[in-house]
């Protein structure tokens, strides 16, 4: 197994410990058990000292302008370009590699993961997860990654893709929807979200009040 390869299998373990769904009883207490054993492995790695202690977790908690966020990573690295090259517009696979280069918050594997903020904001939004509240979790959790290098480098890519508002602000708001923002499935009322469906899993109607879970 390759590095990256381990990391992203490290990663789907610590977010998804059963690598597969369960079928249960519709209201059941499983309902979100992938984000309660991610906040397990962190509670764990607290007691030796691994990661910040869970008052963090809590602070992510308040209204997001009450929140400190990492310092915009352009006023770290003034003079940092962005903006795609006419090459990677014309490839898909040139954009990516850039996105690559320009992260320098990747995930490597250590004890010291889950003390970058992106990786433990990302922990909060899925501790519990609850489409209908956890909105301070949500948008500053979006915050945080829209002061990072790809999440720049992409809004960027998409403003000259011509598929997205110019005004950061407003991309940031588009992303907060495009996530966050409920809808229905299957004629259901409006239940499900975007990350909800991608990281958390979710519960789909089945038979006399059982529910099919499924985590990817």
């Amino acid at each position: 197994m390759g590095d990256e390869e381990g990391v992203r299998d490290a990663g789907r373990r610590v977010l998804c410990p059963g690598g597969v769904g369960g079928i249960w009883p519709e209201g059941s207490a499983q309902r979100g058990t992938f984000s309660r054993d991610c906040r397990e492995v962190v509670e764990r790695m607290e007691l030796t000292g691994v990661v910040h202690p869970s008052e963090t977790w809590n602070g992510y908690r308040k209204p997001p302008s009450e929140q400190k966020y990492s310092e915009d990573v352009s006023h770290i690295h003034q003079g940092l370009n962005f903006e795609p090259t006419r090459e990677e517009l014309n490839s898909l696979s040139k954009a990516c590699s850039r996105l690559w280069e320009l992260d320098m918050n990747r995930i490597v594997p250590g004890d010291d993961v889950l003390r970058k903020p992106t990786y433990s904001r990302f922990c909060v939004a899925l501790d519990n997860y609850n489409p209908h509240q956890d909105k301070h979790e949500e948008i500053a959790f979006v915050e945080e990654i829209a002061r990072t290098s790809p999440i720049k480098y992409l809004h960027r890519y998409l403003v000259q893709k011509g598929v997205v508002p110019q005004d950061y602000e407003d991309f940031k708001r588009m992303l907060t929807s495009l996530w966050f923002d409920l809808y229905g499935r299957g004629g259901n009322s409006s239940c499900s979200t975007a990350f909800e469906h991608v990281f958390v899993g979710e519960i789909k109607g089945r038979g006399q009040g059982e529910s099919e879970v499924f985590c990817d």
